[in-house]
C-alpha cells in the first residue's frame, strides 16, 4: 500500500518533469538562428533530461516491492544528467550574457531574444530546483553507503 501512494505522489511530479524539459526540445526546435549553442542545448539537453523524465515514470510505474529497494540507487543515477544539463546550459548561456546580441545578426554573438532569454530562465529555475536535487542526492548515497556497509 505504501508503494502505490507513493505512485500516486511521485507520477504526477515526473509529468511536470516531461513538460519543462519537452518545452526546451520544443523551443529549441522552433528557432533557427544562434550562434552561441543555445539551441543546441535547448534541444539536447532538454532531450536528455525528457528521456530521464519518460523512464522515471516508466519505473515509479512499473517498480514492484521487489525492485523499490533500487530506488535511491536509480534516483541518483537519473539525477546526474540533470546537473550535467544545468552546467552545460550555464556555460553556454550565462558566460555569453556580456557579449549577446539580438540585434545585429552578422555578429558571432548573435542569438534570437526569446530562445536566449527562455534559456535563461529555464536555467535559473533549474538551479533553485537542483539545489534539493544535490541534497537529495547526497543523502541516498549515504543511505546507499551505510546500508552497504552493514550488509557487509
Amino acid at each position: 500500500m505504501e508503494l502505490l501512494g507513493r505512485k500516486i505522489c511521485s507520477i504526477p511530479l515526473a509529468s511536470f518533469g516531461v513538460a519543462f524539459w519537452g518545452t526546451m526540445v520544443v523551443v529549441g526546435s522552433i528557432y533557427s538562428d544562434c550562434k552561441l549553442g543555445v539551441l543546441l542545448w535547448l534541444k539536447a539537453g532538454g532531450g536528455i533530461m525528457l528521456s530521464m523524465s519518460i523512464l522515471a515514470i516508466l519505473w515509479i510505474c512499473f517498480a514492484s516491492d521487489k525492485t523499490d529497494k533500487y530506488k535511491n540507487c536509480l534516483t541518483a543515477l537519473v539525477k546526474l544528467p540533470l546537473l550535467g544539463v544545468i552546467i552545460w546550459g550555464s556555460i553556454v548561456t550565462f558566460g555569453s550574457y556580456s557579449s549577446w546580441t539580438y540585434e545585429l545578426k552578422s555578429s558571432d554573438d548573435y542569438c534570437e531574444h526569446t530562445p536566449y532569454m527562455f534559456a535563461f530562465i529555464v536555467l535559473i529555475v533549474s538551479w533553485i530546483l537542483s539545489i534539493p536535487i544535490i541534497m537529495y542526492i547526497a543523502v541516498s548515497y549515504t543511505h546507499l553507503t551505510l546500508t552497504t556497509n552493514r550488509e557487509v
